[in-house]
């Protein structure tokens, strides 16, 4: 497992760019740098007390009665005491149902299985009483007939596609060649049928136009905002660059010409969704050529549409 990356220190687990999510979060903020030390005095909802969950070997942060959130909700079901030790099943409470009556309460009555009972008279989990309902097994757990349409694979399964030898985990493949068959990739036996067609970028191109006509660079190295292909918009790497911080996802860069391939920062602006509502950039010369052409093509609609607007 890979620790996150803070400077602090930080024994959760790194899940984007080497952070955790609440560091991760930090950095989309401006609040700390890519490599890992903080660029501003954090608020005070952003600092960790120092105090762990009282459960033995867990390392997170408290939520409630000194526990961390899971722990709690298992001690309000009164599977842990309030000292984070386990309690004895038989004095169990149900998750899905606080007002379900107290025989419903404790184990599945099957050696095997340790779900919560949601049967009062069977004393069954819900995965067996659905399968006592289909007939595969009595109330006893007794087998009756096979499961259908259950396909298992163990470590020793390999994909059959030649050359891979990762885990077959659907249809005999692995994930990823599963997801080649499904779309007519390969064939059953894991021989290509056709080339795969992509429309993106290579990762890391200098310049490039988007689909949607904006400019397209190499984003720097551990930018949390960088796509799959490791670009980003160049009229936002731009403003980021004349800030001296990360844009928010709520903040907008406007150009002011309308020109999308002009990013010099003096034709570019700050905006919210709220001042840069979609056709924004629709202006009375527009406006003025469409009547221009409505009352050439069809008078009659254009008479009708001058009418609603004097109403």
């Amino acid at each position: 497992m890979t620790l996150c990356k803070a400077a602090e220190g930080c024994i959760k687990e790194a899940i984007k760019v080497g952070f955790c999510a609440t560091h991760y979060r930090q950095v989309q903020r401006g609040a700390r740098a890519p490599e890992g030390h903080l660029v501003r005095v954090l608020r005070a909802t952003y600092t960790d007390s120092g105090v762990l969950c009282l459960v033995d070997g867990c390392h997170k942060l408290p939520y409630g009665h000194g526990m961390c959130s899971a722990h709690y909700q298992q001690f309000r079901a009164k599977r842990i005491d309030a000292e984070g030790r386990a309690t004895d099943p038989s004095t169990w409470v149900s998750y899905y149902r606080p007002g379900r009556k107290k025989s419903a309460a404790g184990p599945c009555k099957l050696p095997t299985c340790r779900m919560q009972r949601v049967d009062s008279t069977t004393q069954l989990c819900g995965k067996h009483t659905r399968q006592v309902q289909l007939g595969i097994i009595d109330v006893d757990g007794n087998v009756l007939r096979e499961q259908y349409r259950v396909r298992r694979y163990t470590d020793e399964d390999v994909c059959r596609a030649e050359g891979c030898n990762n885990k077959a985990r659907s249809n005999f493949f692995c994930m990823s060649h599963a997801g080649q068959f499904s779309v007519g990739l390969i064939d059953a036996n894991g021989r290509s049928l056709r080339e795969q067609r992509t429309t993106k970028q290579p990762a890391g191109q200098a310049r490039h136009l988007s689909s949607h006509g904006y400019v397209m660079v190499s984003a720097p190295s551990g930018h949390p905002h960088a796509n799959t292909d490791g670009n980003m918009f160049e009229h936002r790497l731009v403003m980021e660059q004349h800030l001296g911080r990360y844009l928010l996802p709520t903040e907008i860069v406007h150009h002011r010409d309308s020109n999308r391939q002009n990013n010099d920062i003096s034709n570019l602006e700050m905006r919210t969704r709220r001042t840069h509502p979609p056709g924004g950039e629709f202006t009375a010369e527009h406006a003025q050529v469409a009547l221009d052409a409505l009352r050439v093509n069809d008078p009659a609609a254009y008479a009708a549409l001058l009418e609603k607007l004097k109403q």
